[in-house]
């Protein structure tokens, strides 16, 4: 059907109409292998695992411990706000992430903490060694 209305306008029968017609019919019949959505959950999970080595669960605690270091440099913030802003269920599960991934507890780390305006790395006073570093070596 596609190769007759390529004829007839090539013709000079100049029927666009009918040729845009075919062609719309075309795209709607046109089946893709995988519509969004159509992936399982085990799939989903294996694929986010082979991009970043590791699970769903462990990206999302690393993400929100990391929003909980974000937030340690400020010394006004009671821990168990801290807590709940970072999206733990209280401070004791906030104490028990900061062993698990920095092994020190949240005040330790709070001692630690540099606060950044804006919290840019870029400020960072270190930033200078390490990037010689990496140039030099």
């Amino acid at each position: 059907m596609l190769a007759s209305e390529l004829a007839r306008v090539q013709t000079g029968d100049d029927d666009l109409p009918a040729l845009i017609a075919v062609l719309d019919g075309l795209a709607r019949d046109l089946r893709f292998a995988a519509p969004p959505g159509a992936y399982s959950d085990r799939t989903k999970r294996r694929k986010a695992r082979a991009e970043t080595g590791v699970s769903r669960r462990r990206l999302a605690t690393l993400r929100r411990f990391r929003r909980a270091l974000g937030q340690l440099a400020s010394k006004t913030l009671p821990l168990c706000d801290l807590a709940l802003d970072a999206g733990y269920y209280d401070q004791s599960h906030l104490s028990a992430a900061c062993r698990i991934f920095a092994g020190k507890p949240p005040g330790a780390l709070r001692a630690l903490s540099i606060p950044r305006r804006f919290d840019l790395s870029l400020q960072d006073t270190r930033l200078k060694d390490r990037l010689r570093l990496v140039i030099d070596e």
